[in-house]
């Protein structure tokens, strides 16, 4: 695996937990909002969700770099 495979398989996960921050964001500033507040607390809590499984595979591409980098 090349570096530039390696730094875009790292770069996929951190683009997903961009996008879902940004849901996040939009979510939140309107869910005092009662005419949506189910609608706005659901993509809420899904953005917070996929965010945190975005930075999980982030974090485990991570790791699993800095032993290979290592063992070289």
């Amino acid at each position: 695996m090349t570096i530039k495979d390696r730094r875009a398989a790292l770069e996929e996960p951190y683009l997903r937990w961009r996008c879902e921050r940004n849901r996040l964001l939009d979510a939140a500033a309107f869910i005092d909002d009662d005419t949506a507040y189910q609608l706005r607390l659901s993509t809420f809590l899904s953005a917070m969700r996929n965010m945190h499984l975005a930075l999980e595979e982030f974090m485990a591409l991570s790791r699993h770099e800095r032993r290979s980098s290592d063992v070289q």
